[in-house]
C-alpha cells in the first residue's frame, strides 16, 4: 500500500540495506540499525517496493531518503515525530 508509513521488521531489512548502500554519504548509524548492531526503527511507504524510507536510531539520529516528496508518507512521518 503506497504512501502509508509502515514499520519494517528485522527480517525485511535487507531490501532497505541495498537502497541505503547506494547513497553517496555517510550512513553508518542507519547501517548499524539495519545490521541489528544498534537499536532503532525503520519505516517505509511500501514493504514490497519501498520508495520513501525513514530510519531512526534510538540515540536520536534519523535519516529520510528515497522519495522525500511523498506527501502522504511525510504527513504520517510528521504525526509520528510529533508524538
Amino acid at each position: 500500500m503506497k504512501d502509508r508509513m509502515m514499520s519494517v521488521s528485522e527480517n525485511q531489512y535487507e531490501k532497505i540495506s541495498i537502497l541505503l548502500k547506494a547513497l553517496p554519504f555517510n550512513t553508518l548509524f542507519a547501517r548499524a540499525v539495519l545490521e541489528s548492531k544498534a537499536l532503532g526503527k525503520v519505516f517505509v511507504d511500501d514493504i514490497n517496493n519501498p520508495n520513501s524510507i525513514f530510519i531512526a536510531h534510538d540515540y536520536g539520529m534519523s535519516l529520510l531518503f528515497g522519495d522525500t516528496e511523498n506527501a502522504k508518507f511525510n504527513l504520517n512521518l510528521k504525526k509520528y515525530l510529533l508524538n
